[in-house]
């Protein structure tokens, strides 16, 4: 080793004594500088990575390295002097590996010389360090291995000139062979072969922090297989040309074997899966614990099956080995219980004919272009997950992410496979499981208690406890022992009646037009969880059973949620807008619609009848308006059954026009409900300085005359929430990374009234904000050009709550008062002689049998989560907010997605899932000037860097000599 050190530092020397070295580092550090902020674009795609410096890494160290290597040996053998090499007391392949060394040591200088540019990227936004280590690692390795190719090149040639293009020409091979440009004219299968064999394929992988040994052993054994040549190369040169000995011959079968074997170990090891190290922050290549839970409950066969063409999309493409890889570790994880199948339709008829009339499963229409036409291409990219007879198709639109990668174009990508995968299991788990087996997964017995007295109950509901007796005795049957149930009468224990309004609120009930009290309170009980099951709505025992299925899949992981959804009614359409083909007029809540409706049973409900079907497992109110008492009562009594409760709500709207900005009061009608449970919403809007821009018109004037013009410029009623302003101790929010909240309202959570509930912040602004009463939303940036808003004094800044959550018991704001349902309205009591008599008549019929009554208190499952604003996740706003970040934001419909994640599932095995693969990646808003300063500041950092390294050379050299004169001095 000291030897290989001693020419190590010989040919540093040598280098750095020339400008070669300075010359080499300075063109490196140039053009990973223009390359990061000109040619990728840094600061358009908005993306908080190292992709722009890494994306040509492959391409631009071939250039590099071939001038680094290009000289090392052919210098040698112009000048004569290898022949004096090969004569001292140094081994052949001690030499070799000393100038290799001295090679790679100075890439590593000049990687080292990069470091600015993952310090400025994380400065601004939240870097995913994992990645950026194996991006180093990666640049490193491929280093080495073009260094070993330049090295053995170097040997074979007098000419500097054609080692270079020779070195150029050969790693170019490597990196072109898996390129998408030979890929793309391929199918999945040869382009996958070929895509292991290319350089830049294999330092993609690595760089993207999934650290697979065959990846790194592929590099390590093209060092491997060109060092070992290039000795063998020098060795040849000692040899005598006459003579040919059994020894030479030995070598070579040697050499020969030696560099088969490096090259076969690359064969051996393509299907070896599990040799890999996912070093990314949310473990994003790697099987979550929670998916490794729910592959545990399964008790019957499960087959992924994936059908993927051979000749698809080239975007597309890339994305299947990735997938292939994943059904791998289900397939490993399912421990014999999980069975993976990669098919090509088009190569096995009877499974495509299979696919398409038992699944539904087609092929999509793909346009492709090649460098003469352009062509269709019909291509399957689907995964089937089937467990006994029910089954989910997972297509190519709910698999990919196509993100618009600033001026680059389409990003395509897998979206987040471990959570649609496993949130499939789950749905084909439960689909296949009903209530006679549901009760297999109950961790613990349940008990049906039904509070219900016999004597002065209602005809209607007398029939409805006799079936319910039946209905139960054939649960119990089915159930186990898990299972058991009884009936108390409340009216005859006058104690039992105080227990159940003290612990549960449960008060007596009546009809309409009945006045003798009753009770009727169905409830299911859990250890020390009590579910109120509720009065059927058309008092059948079909609607009671599905109460019962309901209630007893809150108390099982996974089972899929039902979620009502209330969004302001659209008003009427204008026939003369709807003739020309005019859209619907109003907010637009369709996206929140439909991104629940890919993992949850959605159902939109109408308030206005006070009474929630009693399948819901949580209520989403968006937006509410001018809310009257029976609609406060349904959304209050659902929350003293236990449920969950989410309102999206504020004291104002913003409409967006093409005319600008509208704002309009919109008073919820909930906030003496909300005021009631300690939650207060004031008549404000905040502000901050770190916030989203937004389109605004501005003046521009040309020869006196003005133009408006649209600018993006900063705009402080869109909050930039991330970092300190999400909680990162609440899976709710931790692993979003950034939110946006428009036009948000201050939240106040009065201690006092939540003192017996656990209360839990989940939004706040940043230190700089402020509230402002004037509740203006048009900016002027001529009066304030920073931020066109009147900026607060710093003592009057600081952190304001714009999100929260409260959980624990709640007391019903209608405590104490007669039900809502119960009072009789005016056309009740209207004189039936009138024309309406009829009508009043059958009104006053179907009233009779209304049934209502106050639950006064809620379990401690109940939750309420307010979030003060209505138009954060407005489709509006989720545009504008695609459209400003050039990539489809999705952060505030991930926000709701996880609070119902959080308030449905006991074990919050998916919001595990989802919350570590939602790892925000944009840029904090920066204007022009602070773009501007951070690039100048990079390439300054650049320049001080090398003037650093020369003044380390100069030191080293400068004690270098000053210890030969000592050494001479000693001598002498």
């Amino acid at each position: 080793m000291s030897k290989i050190w001693t020419v190590t530092k010989k040919e540093l020397w040598t280098y750095f004594s020339s400008p070669v070295a300075f010359i080499f580092l300075f063109a490196y550090l140039l053009a990973c500088l223009f390359t990061f902020f000109w040619v990728e674009k840094f600061f358009v795609r908005n993306i908080a990575d190292l992709r722009p410096l890494f994306e040509w890494m492959p391409v631009l160290l071939i250039f590099l390295i071939s001038t680094l290597t290009m000289k090392m040996w052919s210098e040698e053998r112009r000048m004569g002097t290898v022949e004096f090499l090969l004569t001292l007391p140094v081994k052949t392949h001690e030499l070799v590996i000393g100038k290799f060394l001295s090679c790679l040591f100075l890439v590593g200088i000049a990687l080292l010389l990069t470091i600015s540019l993952p310090l400025t990227v994380g400065s601004i936004g939240m870097v995913d360090w994992g990645p950026v280590f194996g991006a180093y690692l990666a640049s490193l390795l491929l280093a080495a291995a073009y260094i070993a190719i330049g090295l053995f090149i170097s040997s074979r040639s007098e000419n500097q000139i054609v080692s270079l293009i020779t070195t150029v020409v050969v790693c170019g091979v490597l990196y072109l062979i898996g390129s998408e440009a030979i890929v793309d004219l391929l199918g999945n299968k040869s382009g996958e072969i070929f895509r292991s064999l290319g350089t830049g394929a294999r330092f993609n992988a690595v760089s993207k922090g999934l650290m697979d040994f065959r990846d790194i052993y592929y590099y390590l054994s093209i060092v491997a297989v060109f060092i070992s040549l290039n000795v063998y190369s020098l060795e040849k040169m000692k040899w005598s040309k006459e003579s040919q000995d059994s020894d030479h011959r030995k070598v070579q079968l040697l050499m020969g074997l030696l560099v088969a074997n490096f090259l076969v170990a690359n064969v051996w090891l393509y299907r070896v899966h599990s040799a890999r190290v996912d070093i990314t922050r949310n473990k994003d290549y790697s099987i979550s614990d929670a998916s490794l839970r729910v592959l545990e409950g399964l008790q019957e066969p499960l087959l992924l099956r994936g059908y993927f063409s051979a000749k698809t999309h080239p975007l597309l493409a890339p994305l299947v080995p990735t997938v292939r890889d994943y059904l791998g570790e289900y397939e490993l994880a399912g421990k014999g219980k999980v069975r993976v199948e990669i098919i090509d339709p088009k190569e096995h008829e009877d499974l495509e004919a299979e696919a398409n009339q038992k699944y539904n499963i087609e092929p999509v229409p793909f346009q492709i272009n090649d460098r003469h036409s352009a062509s269709m291409v019909a291509s399957y990219f689907n995964i089937l997950v089937m467990y006994g007879d029910k089954y989910e198709v997972l297509g190519f639109d709910k698999l990919i992410e196509v993100k618009q990668d600033g001026y680059r174009g389409l990003d395509v990508g897998l979206r987040n496979l471990e959570y649609d995968l496993t949130r499939s299991i789950q749905k084909v788990m439960h689909g296949f499981n009903n209530t006679d087996n549901l009760f297999a997964s109950l961790k613990e017995p349940v008990r049906f208690v039904g509070y219900i007295s016999d004597a002065t109950l209602p005809a209607e509901l007398k029939k409805l406890r006799a079936d319910m007796e039946k209905n139960l005795q054939e649960v119990q049957a089915k159930s186990g022992g898990k299972f058991s149930y009884e009936f108390l009468d409340p009216a005859k224990d006058a104690a039992l009646a105080q227990q159940i309004r003290d612990n549960h609120g449960f008060r007596p009930q009546r009809t309409l037009f009945n006045p003798e009290e009753f009770y009727f309170y169905p409830t299911l009980v859990s250890g020390a969880k009590t579910l109120a099951l509720g009065i059927p709505e058309d008092l059948s025992v079909t609607q009671f059973q599905k109460n019962l299925d309901t209630s007893l899949q809150r108390l099982v992981p996974g089972f899929l949620k039902t979620i009502g959804i209330y969004t302001p009614p659209s008003p009427a359409m204008n026939p003369m807008m709807m003739q020309f083909g005019g859209g619907p007029q109003g907010k637009q809540y369709q996206a929140i619609e439909q991104v629940l409706g890919q993992n949850y049973n959605t159902e939109q409900v109408d308030l206005s009848s006070g009474i929630l079907p009693g399948d819901l497992d949580a209520l989403l109110v968006v937006a509410p308006k001018d809310l009257g008492e029976k609609e406060q009562f349904a959304i209050d009594q659902f929350l003293m059954m236990g449920g969950s409760v989410i309102l999206a709500t504020s004291p104002a709207t913003v409409d967006i026009s093409r005319n600008g900005l509208e704002l309009k009061e919109q008073k919820s009608g909930l906030e003496q409900w909300l005021g009631h449970h300690g939650v207060e919403i004031q008549g404000k809007f905040v502000l901050d300085k770190k916030n989203m821009p937004f389109p605004q018109a501005q003046k521009r004037y040309v020869q006196g005359v003005a133009i408006n013009q649209q600018v993006l410029a900063p705009y402080p009623l869109l909050v930039d929430i991330r970092n300190d302003g999400l909680n990162e101790s609440n899976a709710i929010t931790s692993g979003l990374g950034q939110v946006t909240m428009a036009w948000a309202s201050p939240l106040i959570m009065d201690q006092e009234k939540n003192k017996d509930r656990q209360v839990t912040t989940l939004l706040r602004s940043s230190q700089n904000s402020w509230k402002s009463a004037d509740m203006k939303v048009e900016a002027d940036h001529q009066q304030w050009p920073e931020l066109g808003f009147p900026e607060a004094a710093k003592e009057d800044k600081g952190p304001v709550v714009l999100a929260a959550m409260a959980e624990g018991k709640f007391s019903s704001y209608f405590a104490g008062k007669e039900s809502p349902l119960l009072k009789k309205d005016g056309a009740a009591d209207k004189d039936l002689l009138s024309d309406e008599k009829a009508k009043d008549q059958d009104k006053k019929e179907a009233d009779s049998t209304l049934i209502s009554g106050v639950i006064e208190k809620s379990p401690d499952s109940a939750r309420l989560i307010v979030f003060a604003s209505n138009e954060f996740i407005s489709d509006d706003i989720l545009k504008i907010s695609s459209m400003i970040q050039q990539t489809q934001y999705t952060q505030p419909l991930q926000l709701l997605e996880n609070a119902l994640d959080w308030s449905t599932q006991e074990d919050r095995l998916l919001l595990s899932i989802r919350s570590r693969s939602h790892f925000a990646r944009t840029l904090e808003p920066l204007s022009d000037m602070q773009k501007n300063f951070i690039e100048f500041m990079n390439y300054l950092a650049a320049i001080v860097g090398l003037l650093a390294t020369g003044a380390v050379w100069l030191m080293i050299r400068r004690l270098s000599r000053e210890k030969f004169k000592a050494m001479d001095l000693a001598s002498n």
